[in-house]
């Protein structure tokens, strides 16, 4: 709040600062979208364009009379202004004080420190790493489970059909190894048809990680995942009890 050359500042803690500023936001979103409505111009436009639509009867000079006497001289024009500027007004004083917290906090982020698993990092490093560890591009930790676990799912295949998620195993004949192909017909003798490939040619089978190994990799996911969601707990708690210990002036 400003009087004269003076500012007022209020104090607060970042937890109401920033409740204060989704409100504020929600506010202005919703201010300016309702902007030509509430001061009235959307109306004012549509009499307007009704009087230059009449040039064509009453004569573009009687048109233009009435329509510069509507924006002139009229009480729409008038309230419409006046309507608009103090609505204005409020927009530019509510994105002031927006911006007023943000910096606040931004600030205090910056000189507070929290005490963590990872070591000792300000609140703005904090906010940082959480946001990291909840974007879908950057949680490095949650992609690297979902694709160890998409290799035990596999595992669990080959194990199960022996190196072939298909269950068909290739036929062998010496080192020669003959790949059945279900497409196709067969012969008048009955004899499946298949083609030839030399074995060495072959790309190598998928292998099999044994029990013990399959246990270690299990092992290693289930720690992966729940060493991230410990740490977002850890981060999520700390930063709520620091916004509500700490003070900021706005």
């Amino acid at each position: 709040m400003q009087t004269g050359a003076m500012t007022m500042k209020s104090r607060m803690t970042v937890t109401e600062a920033l409740k204060e500023r989704e409100l504020l936001k929600k506010r202005i979103t919703k201010k300016i979208g309702r902007l030509g409505r509430e001061a009235g111009t959307d109306g004012a436009f549509a009499e307007r364009r009704s009087a230059r639509f009449d040039a064509s009867k009453t004569g573009r000079k009687q048109a233009q009379s009435a329509v510069s006497g509507n924006i002139g001289h009229g009480a729409v024009s008038d309230g419409t202004s006046a309507h608009l500027d103090a609505a204005l007004q409020q927009i530019r004083a509510l994105i002031l004080r927006y911006d007023s917290i943000c910096s606040a906090v931004a600030r205090s982020n910056g000189e507070t420190w929290l005490d963590t698993s990872r070591g000792y990092m300000t609140v703005s490093e904090a906010v940082a790493l959480r946001s990291r560890l909840n974007d879908k591009e950057t949680a490095f930790e949650q992609l690297l489970t979902n694709r160890l676990e998409s290799i035990l799912k596999k595992q669990k295949v080959f194990s199960k059909h022996g190196q072939n998620p298909s269950g068909r195993r290739p036929a062998l004949k010496g080192n020669v190894v003959i790949l059945q192909n279900p497409s196709a017909g067969r012969g008048s003798a009955g004899q499946e048809k298949g083609s030839r490939a030399d074995a060495g040619q072959l790309k190598p089978p998928q292998p099999i990680l044994s029990a013990q190994e399959l246990s270690k990799l299990r092992s290693l996911t289930e720690r992966i995942q729940e060493s991230r969601e410990e740490l977002l707990l850890e981060l999520d708690t700390k930063l709520a009890l620091s916004n509500a210990a700490t003070w900021i002036e706005v």
